[in-house]
């Protein structure tokens, strides 16, 4: 029956057949592996007779890794004439690299060289993108790109975490492939646009930021929520390696921090926590982050919080007092304040304003005695963050 699934013209169901292909042979040794053997043979005689696509090879190389790496003999051999059946067109290769890892097909023991791995892989990436844009116009390319993405993910139901830097080493100084990607990209799901916009479109600012620009206008002109939030990831990738955002760049910024959607203001706030930890950047990153009422966006406590944790994270001195009043009125309305980094901001708060540290607590736990809202936790049930109160807590311990 999997045969027959793994034969069909949908990649689809073929793809999700190749995969249980991997569950029927798995742990299949000592007394079965004369059953093994012949069931890899047949698969690869179907395997030759229908030669299968990009994302179904993937698949069915995936379910006989197992035996070629380390099953006895027989297996291995049987398993290894699976993997030479495969087809090895570029479309093969390149969902290989969009869909997996370098450590993925190694046999990692000891002696691996990791390092030497993951440059052999960028070197699989860069001839990728040579032979594809050499072979194909940018069109084709960003349609090649996108229809991987998207069948792999039904294929394999999971995030490939490698496709954000695929695309964007096969867009880097192409600033034409750039907007072929982005325009093919407006055109799909949003699925697709969260993983394929963002790397192109920090591509396209570093290749021609005048075309990037003026593209700028056009993404948000879609008020999509999607497409917004990858024009902030693009952002936050700019101001991650030390570029200025642009004028225009930073005003529209700013529009998008009162946006509708709050997904969208959760991008910004992580713009703004990215733009704290520049020097150059710092104070137009604080006043981002202090503009944006975070505490009725998912996650968004969380987000804001993230400033106040690891390297060149901000003090709450920083803030002007107009700022830090509205951020310490946020933190008294947040829905709970268990979890590291939302106590890590408040312990840094109580060690340059006591005070309004302890106002935060007081005024949560008598919110929540006059009005006992099931969802609003007051008090954390345990801290994990430094202690706050660095100066002892007998005034604390009395107001408590």
């Amino acid at each position: 029956m999997l045969l027959d699934a793994y034969s069909s013209s949908d990649p689809v169901r073929a793809g999700v057949a190749a995969r249980s292909l991997g569950e029927a042979f798995r742990d299949q040794r000592g007394s079965f592996e004369d059953l093994v053997v012949q069931a890899l043979e047949e698969l690869a005689a179907r395997t030759q007779e229908v030669g299968p696509g990009p994302l179904v090879s993937l698949a069915v190389h995936r379910s006989v890794l197992w035996h070629m790496v380390y099953g006895a003999a027989s297996t291995s051999e049987a398993a290894r004439r699976v993997s030479d059946s495969l087809p090895d067109s570029l479309p093969h290769r390149i969902a290989v690299l969009m869909h997996s890892d370098c450590h993925e097909w190694q046999l990692v023991d000891d002696d691996y060289d990791f390092v030497a791995s993951e440059r052999a892989w960028q070197v699989r990436i860069a001839e990728a993108a040579e032979e594809a844009t050499a072979q194909w116009d940018d069109g084709t390319v960003g349609n090649v790109l996108c229809d991987l993405l998207e069948t792999g993910i039904q294929v394999f139901a999971e995030y490939p975490s490698g496709c954000p830097h695929l695309i964007g080493r096969f867009a880097a100084g192409r600033p034409g492939l750039s907007m072929a990607v982005i325009r093919g990209a407006l055109e799909r799901g949003d699925k697709t646009v969260d993983i394929v916009l963002a790397p192109a479109l920090k591509a396209l600012w570093d290749s021609s930021p005048f075309i990037a620009e003026q593209l700028l206008t056009e993404l948000e002109a879609t008020d999509r929520p999607a497409v917004l939030r990858s024009v902030l990831q693009a952002s936050v990738a700019r101001v991650a390696a030390g570029d200025p955002l642009s004028a225009s760049e930073s005003t529209a910024v700013g529009r998008l921090a009162g946006h509708r959607d709050a997904s969208v203001r959760v991008a910004v706030l992580r713009l703004a926590v990215r733009m704290v930890r520049n020097p150059s950047m710092k104070s137009d990153g604080i006043a981002l982050l202090c503009s944006i009422q975070f505490s009725a966006l998912h996650s968004g406590t969380k987000e804001f919080a993230w400033a106040f944790v690891g390297p060149d994270a901000i003090s709450w001195s920083d803030m002007t007092p107009d700022q830090r009043a509205g951020c310490v009125l946020e933190l008294i309305r947040a829905q709970t304040l268990d979890d590291h980094r939302i106590q890590s901001a408040i312990a840094a708060l109580s060690e340059e304003y006591e005070n309004e540290a302890l106002d935060i607590l007081m005024e949560r736990l008598e919110s929540w005695e006059s009005d006992p809202v099931p969802s609003y936790i007051p008090l954390p049930f345990s801290w994990k963050a430094s202690l706050p109160f660095p100066s002892g807590a007998p005034h604390v311990a009395q107001a408590c």
